[in-house]
């Protein structure tokens, strides 16, 4: 037997929102941080309540630079793709250290 529930297209994309969100290991605070947009906003976007096209967006590209795409396609249906690898930083590369300088207890040590 199957069953179907029949859910608008608004809280299919909410709830692939919320599925991305998770995975990604975010709340909705640091979520609509990434967004710029309040965490009410995320959280009436995961419920399927209207938020703007471009608001919609916004959320969309923020979920995707932190390596999740939420895709829905013309029949309603959303699917999720996660990227599991570690996206660039900006720190500096660790500072070579010069051998000649240290003696041999200080290398010992490090």
């Amino acid at each position: 037997m199957q069953i179907s529930i029949g859910i608008g297209a608004n809280v299919a994309t909410g709830r692939a929102i919320a599925a991305a969100r998770m995975l990604l290991g975010l709340d909705q605070a640091a979520l609509a941080a990434w967004a710029n947009v309040s965490p009410a906003t995320i959280s009436n976007a995961e419920r399927g309540h209207g938020v703007r096209d471009d608001t919609l967006h916004t959320i969309l590209s923020a979920v995707r630079r932190r390596g999740a795409t939420v895709t829905i396609d013309r029949n309603g249906f959303a699917s999720i793709a996660i990227n599991f690898h570690e996206p660039p930083t900006t720190q500096r590369a660790p500072r070579t250290i010069n051998w000649k300088r240290l003696s041999f207890e200080q290398r010992t040590l490090l």
